[in-house]
């Protein structure tokens, strides 16, 4: 297959198709006429639009491949005539004829008739950097007959643009990378050369757009009119023109026309301000980040006189943290900074202890506003230290017991503690499991810990060890051993229970009872009684309720506390809301409210009206909100009443040893 162009009204816009030649193609109409012979019916000839009588050229294009100031290059062109009658040339010339880098010579000169086809040679000798805009060589002619009539050809012109062949790339590069003004007085300005340079290769220019500029004191004063070739350079004029006294800094961003071009940054800087002034970089100060214990590091602070004048260094030290020193270049004791001048002051870190760096590098300077300058230094020595409970015991343990243990493992040192293994040593006994184990390896920062379960489970009579280790990254020692031990036991030797009276019967260990105020909410005999009453628990009758006594409407309020620590527990609280006689209001507002962190607890209300608190209870207007909270407001005066709040558990729940907090208010 051979590409075919199909070229527009523009050759240098042409678009590539792959397709068959027409050679190609005609050679497969013949082929496939042979092979149709007596098998279908004859293929009609293809009929082609002839083309308009005038002027064409070949080629449509002339691309010149020189690329450098210097060369010479000459291609030529044929202009055909295109049917059969005469034409006359009336000019050849360039569409642009101020573009001497451009020169053509034809064969036929102007006027003319043409006979059939005459060659123009169009020579290219560029001069210096490209220059914007096409060029074209044009040729126009008309009918060479003095005749009117029909068939006459209508004037026209043959346009062959003429195309420089780029190669390579064009490189943007300017220079100094700093420009340094120096101290300029408010109301005066100066000027310098910002060197502007094409270090591309090949006939690729660029044309500087802009120099953008961040900062209105500093800019550029003119751009140049050219383009620049590979290899050739311009200088733009920069300004600085300070109005008021102040350090100015610019971040300059050399630009070129379009976005084929990468930019280049300059920074540009100067100063109005008539006194030294000192300044640090970075502004922030100096962050070592987290370094090794036992590792040395330097890094260096620039110190910079932002002043107009002179700015002195007579010490350096540095406060804080023991593990750093500072130094001027030389270890010099002082030294003097012109206008814009800096110096690097180097910080070295021997990181002898661990801990956080938290320390100043002072300088003295005769800056009248830092006589004594401070720049932080921040950081992190590290060394983390992994700590374990020495040991775990769990006693005795009635044998048919299982029980769980929590172990605790805690980064007490500098920097992150990495977790790689927990496992128990060859040799433990298998009666231990560890359980709730996380996901390893795992992180650790400073006083941040992790926690697992160690299970025992008494299947057998005797004493039982394991170890278990803790493989980490502490500098001290990768691995933490923690000793474990169990004995399983008899229920008379392991059963003595906490707060509880203990019971073997059948050899098993159990609760026979629970001491006073305390309970066995979670039904585990393994803890004991775990649960303890708040103060006094009322009963669920009215005659063992808990009396809160009188609440006159004038603001009176008053909380209890308890539990429900079993099953079916209920706790009665009593009071007597006294409505009080007020001119021109009514201040009776009961209010009763239940919080606990238990969902599951809840209350109901009762009331009876009375002039005064009897000791008979009235479960009269019951009242048992979703929202745990009851409120009852005066009706106009006598709605003195007795009240009867029931704290109880939902039916079904779970007792839990979780305090419930009843709030009771009035007016």
């Amino acid at each position: 297959m051979q590409p075919v162009v199909h070229i527009g009204a523009g050759a240098p816009g042409a678009r590539i198709r792959w397709g068959p030649s027409p050679r190609a193609f005609g050679s497969g109409l013949a082929l496939f006429a042979l092979l149709a012979v007596g098998c279908s019916e004859p293929v009609p000839p293809t009929v082609t639009e002839p083309k308009p009588p005038g002027l064409e050229s070949e080629p449509r294009w002339l691309t010149f491949k020189c690329v450098k100031p210097g060369c010479d290059e000459t291609l030529d062109v044929t202009i055909r005539q295109v049917g059969a009658r005469k034409l006359a040339i009336k000019r050849v010339v360039l569409s642009e004829p101020d573009r001497t880098e451009y020169s053509i010579e034809s064969e036929l000169s102007a006027p003319a008739i043409v006979n059939e086809q005459f060659k123009v040679s169009v020579r290219y000798r560029p001069i210096g950097g490209p220059v914007k805009g096409d060029v074209k060589l044009l040729v126009t002619y008309t009918d060479a007959s003095p005749e009117e009539g029909e068939g006459r050809i209508p004037p026209g012109e043959v346009s062959v643009p003429l195309l420089r062949r780029l190669v390579g790339e064009p490189v943007l590069v300017a220079s100094p990378a700093r420009l340094v003004f120096g101290a300029v007085s408010p109301g005066e300005s100066r000027s310098l050369p910002l060197t502007v340079s094409n270090a591309g290769s090949g006939n690729s220019s660029l044309v500087i757009s802009a120099v953008d500029s961040d900062e209105p004191t500093i800019g550029a004063q003119a751009l140049p009119a050219l383009g620049l070739a590979p290899g050739s350079s311009t200088e733009v004029q920069m300004g600085y023109a300070p109005q008021a006294a102040a350090y100015s800094e610019a971040r300059l961003l050399v630009r070129s026309a379009g976005d084929m071009v990468a930019p280049v940054e300059v920074l540009a800087v100067g100063t109005s301000l008539p006194d030294p002034t000192v300044a640090a970089l970075p502004a922030e100060g100096l962050d070592f980040g987290r370094v090794e214990k036992g590792t040395q590091k330097r890094a260096s602070i620039e110190v910079v006189n932002r002043g107009g004048a002179p700015l002195e260094l007579e010490s350096v030290r540095v406060v804080g943290n023991a593990n750093l020193a500072a130094t001027l270049p030389n270890e010099a004791t002082s030294l003097t900074l012109a206008p814009l001048e800096s110096v690097e002051v180097m910080v070295w870190l021997s990181s002898e202890t661990s801990g956080d760096i938290d320390a100043y590098v002072e300088l003295t300077t005769n800056d009248p506003s830092a006589r004594l300058f401070s720049v932080p230094v921040v950081g992190m020595v590290t060394a983390p230290h992994a700590v374990a409970p020495g040991s775990i015991d769990f006693g005795k343990v009635p044998k048919g017991w299982v029980l769980t243990r929590p172990i605790t493992v805690q980064n007490e040192g500098w920097g992150e503690l990495e977790v790689k293994g927990l496992t128990l040593v060859l040799g433990s006994s298998d009666l231990f499991t560890l359980r709730s184990l996380p996901s390893l390896p795992l992180s650790l920062e400073r006083h941040q810990k992790l926690g697992l379960e160690v299970e025992f489970r008494a299947e057998a009579m005797g004493p039982f060890q394991a170890t278990l280790s803790v493989e980490t990254n502490d500098p001290g020692g990768r691995f933490l051993e923690v000793p474990i031990r169990a004995t399983g036991s008899t229920c008379a030797e392991g059963c003595p229970l906490e707060n509880a009276v203990p019971s073997c019967v059948g050899n098993e260990c159990s609760i026979a009872s629970c001491e006073s105020g305390w309970f066995d909410t979670d039904g585990e005999p393994e803890n004991g009684c775990e649960c303890s009453e708040i103060g006094n628990d009322p009963g669920s009758s009215c005659q063992e309720a808990h009396y809160l006594g009188e609440f006159p409407d004038d603001g009176t309020s008053q909380t209890f506390r308890g539990i429900l620590p079993w099953k079916n527990d209920v706790d009665t609280v009593t009071f007597f809301a006294k409505d009080a006689f007020n001119w021109g209001a009514d201040r009776y507002d009961v209010r009763i409210s239940l919080a606990s962190a238990d969902p599951s607890i809840r209350l109901c209300v009762y009331w009876h009206e009375t002039g005064n608190h009897l000791s008979e209870c009235y479960l009269e207007n019951e009242n048992c909100p979703e929202s745990r909270s009851f409120q009852r407001t005066g009706t106009g005066g006598g709605d003195d009443a007795d009240y009867v709040v029931k704290i109880y558990r939902e039916p079904g729940a779970a007792p839990t040893c979780k305090p419930y907090t009843l709030s009771v208010s009035n007016g």
